[in-house]
């Protein structure tokens, strides 16, 4: 890896777990989700037209903006705005590390839509890292300390949305229709009217927002991270595999929920922790079963899940017995 690539995994990294960090105090002390976004969407569409037009970067320039594209994309925007927005309504109610061990049982909801519409098949290695992601989201959901109807209604739209996102792009990528930057730019332009159209409807007026210069500061860094994710995360592409990509996906959420546990309020139980781990390595498990052509050893897998099973069935128990 060259210096220039390091410091963009660093960058993408740090930024991407700052900013779950930050909408999740954004949100608690600025409650106006759309302008939110808003400020979040133009501010990373003006950096992708100042890095095209003034800074000599190994990236492919962005699609231009054609009605027919458009057209085609807008379904999709309609489900990367949902997923922003669901998620950051859920985060007014849970916690950061909540939002990003239970997202990931969209890879459930998901591998559902594309067995049922897309007629993907799946062989066993795959069922059952599957299973172990549900049941390491149900124990993590029963230990969670920060338990709250409304969040996990919001989480609930939040992995439909994530699913319905995740599958259309998958759908659309065989068409090659735009590149990376593109996509990204598409996402944020077209996004821009629904979340200003949603402002004036809920009436988020600035105006009316006492803001102080903590929460401004919140507002303005979560945007500059924004930012930095949406273009560190095209150029990741570059200078990594999917496979290297997936890993340093998954030990940077690991990273940012012992981050938030340790350094802003303690978010974990040791049973949630085991839950959380299950979650992650499952997942990982699970892209590593889709993107090789290596199959897991079905033994151990399977070994794996019996033990889960039964460790969730006892504590299921546990519970039980002590209500």
């Amino acid at each position: 890896m060259t210096f220039h690539a390091l410091i963009v995994s660093i960058a993408y990294c740090i930024s991407g777990s700052a900013l779950t960090l930050l909408n999740r105090f954004a949100i608690r002390t600025f409650p106006f989700s759309h302008c939110i976004l808003l400020i979040q969407c133009s501010s990373t569409i003006l950096s992708i037209g100042f890095i095209s037009q003034f800074c000599h970067v190994n990236m492919e320039p962005a699609d231009r903006l054609q009605w027919k594209k458009v057209k085609l994309w807008l379904p999709i925007t309609a489900a990367f705005a949902a997923t922003l927005l669901t998620s950051l309504q859920a985060l007014q109610f849970v916690t950061s590390s909540t939002l990003t061990v239970l997202r990931h049982s969209s890879i459930i909801l998901t591998a559902f839509i594309e067995y049922h519409i897309m007629h993907t098949q799946f062989d066993l290695a795959a069922v059952l890292c599957l299973l172990g992601i549900c049941l390491g989201a149900l124990v993590y959901g029963l230990a969670d300390l920060s338990f709250s109807i409304s969040g996990y209604v919001w989480l609930t739209m939040n992995v439909i949305a994530i699913s319905w996102y995740q599958v259309m792009m998958k759908n659309i990528a065989s068409q090659k229709l735009l590149n990376t930057l593109g996509m990204t730019l598409y996402n944020n332009v077209l996004s821009v009217p629904l979340f200003m159209l949603q402002t004036i409807i809920n009436k988020e007026d600035l105006r009316d927002a006492s803001l102080s210069s903590s929460a401004l500061g919140i507002l303005v860094a979560s945007a500059v991270c924004g930012t930095i994710l949406s273009i560190t995360a095209v150029a990741m592409n570059q200078y990594m595999t999917a496979t290297s990509l997936m890993v340093l996906n998954h030990v940077n959420k690991f990273c940012l929920i012992l981050l938030e546990h340790f350094l802003i309020e303690p978010t974990l139980t040791w049973i949630s922790f085991a839950g959380t781990l299950q979650v992650i390595m499952f997942g990982f498990l699970y892209g590593e079963s889709r993107m090789s052509s290596r199959i897991l050893p079905v033994m151990y897998a399977e070994l794996t899940t019996y033990l889960l099973f039964g460790s969730t069935l006892s504590f299921l128990a546990y519970n039980v017995i002590k209500v």
